[in-house]
């Protein structure tokens, strides 16, 4: 972590957040508290997705790469930043509606039995029931702006030693 001369904080993945002062953050601290936001009912700001795996494992039919089974769960109100996948991934919408945009690339999408690739820039609605296939070029992000969780199942096929979800800007 490294804090710059302008008072961001700098991860190693280039992620930055400002820091707040003593006084800001004991105001937020205490509207925390007493469950108070500025902008109605959100979810706390250090809401964030949960990626479980499930299982994983080598396979011998295609060296180098790693298969994982995931649920990743995505509270209400919460994005996840631009990304991409060193791989191939498969998901299904198990629950809630998720806000996919594809920045470049593209993904296919089966809403409602129906296919459809969608190609960048572009957004799409998946509700539950769908699923979304995303190749290695497919740079993406999404969101929950809906009133639940979205639970989503996944599998993916990753070159081995990748992150699950690589940032990109």
């Amino acid at each position: 972590r490294h804090v710059g001369t302008s008072g961001v904080v700098r991860s190693p993945l280039g992620f930055s957040a400002m820091r707040l002062t003593r006084s800001s953050a004991a105001a937020l601290s205490v509207a925390a508290l007493l469950g108070l936001s500025a902008c109605g009912d959100l979810p706390p700001t250090d809401a964030k997705p949960v990626r479980e795996i499930l299982a994983s494992g080598d396979t011998p039919n295609a060296a180098g790469n790693t298969m994982y089974l995931q649920r990743v769960t995505v509270p209400v109100g919460v994005s996840l930043a631009l990304h991409f996948h060193e791989g191939t991934q498969v998901a299904y919408i198990q629950q809630g509606t998720l806000s996919y945009h594809v920045e470049r690339g593209s993904a296919t999408a089966t809403i409602g039995g129906k296919t459809q690739t969608v190609t960048g820039p572009a957004d799409i609605e998946l509700p539950a029931g769908s699923t979304l296939v995303e190749p290695s070029t497919d740079i993406h992000r999404a969101a929950n702006h809906g009133a639940e969780p979205v639970v989503i199942l996944i599998s993916a096929l990753l070159t081995s030693g990748a992150d699950l979800a690589t940032p990109t800007t």
